[in-house]
């Protein structure tokens, strides 16, 4: 009796731990998800105001061209990435690092 006692408190505790770590996981992965229309908007209206300049200022197509990929990257590397960082992928990281 005593054994399966113990046994079930086991099973009770294992399942919190489950239940917490997916909780850990699933709050980082929401904010994510829940800002990707957001990037997806803004890189969008980037696009067409980039594609705008490129039709009716076909002389600086090169210099747009260049600008443009280099503000992309930009947006990417300073922007989006960092702040998925510092607010969406270090709970993740940290979440995982206590399960070793």
């Amino acid at each position: 009796m005593q054994t399966q006692l113990i046994q079930s408190e086991k099973m009770s505790v294992i399942g919190q731990l489950t239940a917490g770590i997916a909780h850990e996981i699933n709050n980082p992965v929401g904010f994510i998800h829940g800002n990707l229309d957001y990037v997806e908007e803004y890189t969008n209206d980037l696009m067409q105001l980039i594609k705008l300049y490129q039709t009716h200022c076909p002389e600086l197509e090169p210099a747009i061209a260049q600008k443009s990929r280099r503000l992309i990257w930009n947006f990417c590397r300073k922007t989006w990435l960092k702040s998925w960082h510092r607010c969406g992928w270090a709970p993740i990281a940290s979440s995982i690092s206590c399960l070793r």
